[in-house]
């Protein structure tokens, strides 16, 4: 169907060649990976690592969930450290100013 169109959009004048993607060494093979629009934004950060193998299983789940822990993980530590720090201005010796 494609290639009809493609032959009739180029009066012909037009040469298409198909390989299977089992015929090319698997580095070769090209490759687009999606994601969901509410992985856009870390799909975006497993293409600046670069492009995974043809066959292999899309990162970007893992990338999301890893991105969204770490970002949780340090934002607790920081309000820990904030809590502290506001409860120790207040108290002396566990009694409160």
């Amino acid at each position: 169907e494609v290639q009809k169109a493609i032959y009739r959009s180029s009066d012909g004048q037009c040469v298409i060649e198909w390989t299977e993607a089992d015929a090319m060494p698997r580095s070769e093979v090209p490759v687009q990976v999606s994601a969901p629009k509410a992985m856009l934004p870390f799909s975006r950060i497993v293409q600046n690592y670069g492009t995974p193998e043809y066959g292999s299983v899309n990162p970007t789940p893992f990338v999301m969930v890893a991105y969204l822990s770490m970002f949780a993980l340090m934002f607790a530590d920081e309000l820990a450290i904030f809590h502290h720090n506001v409860t120790a201005k207040h108290c002396r010796n566990g009694v409160a100013l």
